[in-house]
């Protein structure tokens, strides 16, 4: 393995797990925002489910086919067409004036969070060696941890003075950080 190899390799992690990160909290800002959006845009009940739905049915049915994307196209640039996708489809949340526009954006957004999701592991794998490979692994699973838990990406997440998490868990924290 060359040397600009080995030193770019954890900012690439760095971007892969922020990559997955965008994605994985993007449903819990559509939770809290639900109340929100149906009062703003004038959702109905019914209709305010396919905020949400239409984010799953476009990640779910195009996981498999963005991850042989991938792998024909190349996982890069499938990666960085699905972040560029996802950013462009939440601005288009952002502006949204109107329900259909809304569902329209959220259904594009999954698209993007598809292509980003499917190639990020492989990405990683082809990155990092058998050994470090399941330490980058472990590091950018543990990075979408919901608010108040620790992960091993945080600084500080090993310190017995961090306040998140219940006592016991602070003096076994065995990340490697």
């Amino acid at each position: 393995m060359s040397t600009r190899t080995v030193e770019s390799r954890w900012p690439a992690l760095l971007v892969l797990c922020a990559g997955s990160l965008m994605i994985i909290l993007d449903g819990s800002i559509v939770a809290v925002a639900l109340p929100a959006i149906q009062r703003d845009l004038g959702f109905t009940a019914t209709g305010l489910a396919w905020v949400v739905n239409a984010y799953l049915v476009a990640f779910g049915g195009l996981l498999l086919l963005a991850g042989r994307l991938g792998d024909l196209l190349g996982r890069r640039a499938v990666f960085l067409a699905g972040v560029a996708l996802f950013t462009v489809a939440s601005l288009f949340c952002a502006v949204a004036t109107g329900p259909e526009a809304l569902v329209v954006a959220r259904f594009l957004q999954g698209v993007g969070g598809a292509l980003t999701m499917a190639v990020s592991l492989g990405m990683i794998v082809g990155l990092f060696p058998s050994r470090p490979s399941g330490r980058a692994l472990s590091r950018c699973s543990a990075s979408p941890e919901p608010p108040g838990r620790r992960s091993a990406c945080w600084p500080g997440a090993c310190s017995p003075t961090w306040p998140a998490g219940p006592p016991s868990s602070r003096s076994t924290c065995r990340s490697g950080c």
